[in-house]
This record gives C-alpha cells, structure tokens and sequence, in this order.
C-alpha cells in the first residue's frame, strides 16, 4: 500500500470515528461478560420463572403449552426458537375460524398462546435487566433489588 492510500484510509475513519451519528453492532456472547446469559442459559432461566410465577393467573396454561412446546420442538431448541414457534401458531389461531391453534392435539385459544408469549417476552426483559449468571459451581440471579449487571468493562 502506497502512503498516500494509507493517508487517505487513515483520515476516512477518523471522519467515521468522528461522526455523531454512528451504530455499533457486536456479535452474540458481547454480553456474558456482563452478567447477561448467552442463548441456552437464557432459556433454562425463563422456563424457570414460566414454572414458578405461581402468581400469574395464567400460570397453569402457561406451563402446559410451554411442556407441550419442549415436546414438540427440536430437542436442542432455544428460547428464540419457542417464541418463533409461538407466534407461528398465534398466527394460525388469528386466521382459525375458531381461533386456536393445536400443539400435539391439544387446542389452545390465540389469547392463551399471546399469554404464553407475554410472560416469556417479559422473563427475558428481567433476567437481562437485573442479570443472571450459572455455571457448574454456583447461580445468581439478579433483582430489582440486587442487580448483577455489570457494564464496566464495555
């Protein structure tokens, strides 16, 4: 490379690290560091709440669709995966005259599948809010009183 072409790169991403209006993207795992959990230990912590959030009163329905799912998807199936799922059989209820979608034979109403979604949708919004952390030797799971996330090191 000339230096005259090393120059011209050179200023052209200075101008680019100059800009106020620039986005970062960073690929998957930038967040284990900071106490956020990658992928499959994501999933494991929401099946966790879905099966102990006795206080929501679909909790039940909740935990059957949600058994049913792990039965029917593929055994090595991620979180991303059950919400795909769930919003292609929330689809189908919608287009239903009777306005449910079947998971192994078992019929479930668009409002109980949007439930399902709902509460899923709001244990990954808390688990990476506050934070979650697991390996063979210890969990910790962050609150909204003892957050785990740690953002220092970004």
């Amino acid at each position: 490379m000339e230096g005259n072409d090393f120059e011209t790169i050179k200023e052209e991403l200075k101008k680019q690290l100059d800009s106020s209006r620039q986005n970062w993207l960073f690929g998957a795992g930038i967040s284990y560091n900071s106490n956020i959990p990658l992928m499959y230990p994501l999933t494991e912590r929401v099946k966790n709440i879905i099966v102990k959030d006795t206080e929501n009163p679909s909790y039940a329905k909740n935990n059957e669709i949600y058994d049913l799912l792990t039965t029917e998807l593929i055994e090595d199936s991620h979180i991303e995966h059950y919400l795909s799922h769930i919003g292609d059989l929330i689809a189908l209820a919608e287009r239903s005259k009777a306005k449910t979608a079947n998971i192994n034979k078992s019929s479930f109403t668009n409002q109980e599948l949007i439930n399902l979604h709902k509460s899923i949708i709001s244990a990954i919004g808390n688990t990476v809010r506050y934070g979650y952390f697991k390996n063979e030797h210890e969990e910790i799971i962050g609150d909204s009183n003892n957050p785990i996330v740690e953002i220092e090191h970004h």
